[in-house]
């Protein structure tokens, strides 16, 4: 799934909490927990605002942290959605698809 054609966004609200210098984010109802990277971290905390197509978490990744858009941030935005979806953190849609 192509994620410029996907929206993304939070399953259930996530607590964070800090443990020796390493933030965790647990998801209560989904039994989810996670230790996100810093670019997991920037994607949960964007996904927290509102949900989000691949395509704009990338824009605001970029005018946020400083990086440039390129294949690299692509292939690594990607690999940090499929491991929060793995965790069971966020779900995702195609942009088209109507929700329940």
């Amino acid at each position: 799934m192509n994620t410029t054609d996907t929206a993304y966004r939070l399953g259930e609200p996530l607590l964070w909490r800090e443990f020796d210098g390493q933030w965790v984010v647990y998801q209560p109802l989904a039994g989810g927990l996670c230790a996100p990277d810093a670019l997991s971290a920037a994607v949960l905390s964007l996904l927290e605002d509102a949900p989000q197509t691949g395509e704009s978490l990338e824009l605001h990744l970029v005018r946020s942290t400083g990086l440039e858009l390129s294949p690299e941030l692509h292939d690594r935005l990607q690999s940090s959605l499929a491991e929060l979806r793995h965790h069971g953190l966020i779900d995702s849609a195609p942009t088209g698809a109507s929700g329940p």
